[in-house]
């Protein structure tokens, strides 16, 4: 059966339009996903004990209805299927007041034991899950999982940008979590458009998907190019490719983006000079 969960969007948060940021709805799925782990005995610190972990390969997000401070939320969320005891995929669904949908969210998940080497680096390695951890974990099929939207597909020139990774943020594994991804998306996202003389508040997200290749971690620095690659009917398709200063693919993103109060032409202005 599926769990469900009350969650709390803190005050960070909302931006000037008093609507939660895509990072943080990421960021209120992960939680739903460890609350949903946790209430089937597997909490954090099991995993912890038991040198064990799952970390994410992929995550797609459809945005039904963006979120306001204070208003319930609920997250319901379930696992859809374990393949050879290597592979998880955990559907989640965020909903508010009166059942309205907010977002979904499917998440493609790696079953992991950690070790550390001989300077401290932690170490992952893929392994098939414990019996007990399999045996908690009851599949369920609930209807098709949240997809991307189509696109008519668009190529424009890359704007490129780097930003460092910080020792202060790096998550349980010593890596960049996977919501910041997104954050660092959104963020490129904004500074062309208020180079271009748009309000980056008036950003809304639609829908993301993110393939992570390998872990970030600090000290270094993130290298990301963006690159608009389609357009839908009122929201426009860019592509972010991630790596780290050696040059190493750590992920690939799509956000589908609106503007709050503007047509998407001037989104299109702001990466292609229109």
């Amino acid at each position: 059966m599926p769990v469900h969960v009350p969650l709390h969007i803190p005050r960070h948060a909302y931006s000037l339009r008093e609507r939660a940021r895509a990072g943080d709805i990421w960021r209120a799925f992960q939680e739903a996903a460890v609350l949903g782990s946790s209430e089937v005995g597997w909490p954090p610190m099991r995993y912890r004990r038991e040198a064990c972990a799952f970390v994410v390969r992929q995550m797609t997000v459809v945005h039904h209805s963006e979120c306001t401070y204070g208003e319930p939320v609920i997250g319901e969320t379930w696992v859809g299927d374990f393949r050879r005891g290597l592979l998880t995929r955990r559907e989640i669904r965020l909903r508010g007041e009166g059942g309205r949908a907010i977002s979904d969210a499917t998440q493609e998940w790696v079953h992991v034991h950690f070790g550390r080497t001989a300077a401290g680096e932690v170490k992952l390695r893929p392994s098939r899950a414990s019996t007990e951890l399999l045996d908690a974990f009851e599949q369920e099929s609930r209807g098709e999982p949240p997809r991307m939207p189509t696109w008519e597909a668009l190529l424009h020139q890359s704007h490129i940008t780097s930003v460092p990774l910080r020792l202060t943020e790096m998550d349980p594994l010593g890596h960049l979590n996977h919501p910041a991804y997104v954050d660092l998306a959104d963020e490129h996202t904004s500074e062309l458009m208020a180079q271009a003389g748009l309000d980056p508040v008036q950003l809304q997200p639609v829908a993301e998907q993110v393939t992570y290749r390998a872990g970030a971690s600090a000290p270094g620095a993130m290298v990301i190019e963006s690159t608009l690659c389609g357009i839908t009917q009122d929201a426009v398709v860019i592509h972010h490719n991630m790596r780290d200063d050696n040059g190493t693919i750590a992920a690939e993103a799509h956000t589908v983006r609106r503007l709050a109060s503007e047509p998407i032409d001037a989104l299109l202005k702001a990466f292609c000079g229109w």
